[in-house]
């Protein structure tokens, strides 16, 4: 597959409306959190129970080291609502989890 890219699923759609003139604009459907400062134990149990005190979460990944499998130390969390992530990333920046102050942005 050399060359080739491969694109994901936008979390965009374009709506057009008589209140913007007719003018098609972005929406956001959903809201991508980075968590950072980790503790390498931390499950992806553990972060959807505690994100998931605000809102519906759609997704939650836990990248691994490709070598090792070992935990990175960060993970991505998806919320169906942009307003539940902003909330997320207020409340839980600088949250500590695990003995480890979460960075959340």
């Amino acid at each position: 597959m050399k060359g080739t890219r491969i694109r994901a699923p936008s979390l965009r759609t374009r709506a057009a409306s008589a209140q913007d003139g007719g003018h098609a604009r972005e929406k956001i459907i959903g809201a991508k959190l980075f968590v950072g400062n980790l503790n390498f134990d931390t499950s992806k149990e553990e972060l959807e129970e505690l994100f998931g005190e605000l809102g519906q979460i759609t997704d939650c990944f836990l990248p691994k080291d490709r070598e090792t499998g070992r935990p990175r130390g960060f993970a991505f969390v998806e919320y169906a609502d942009e307003s539940a992530a902003r909330e997320a990333a207020e409340r839980f920046d600088g949250y500590e989890l695990a003995g480890r102050n979460l960075r959340v942005n």
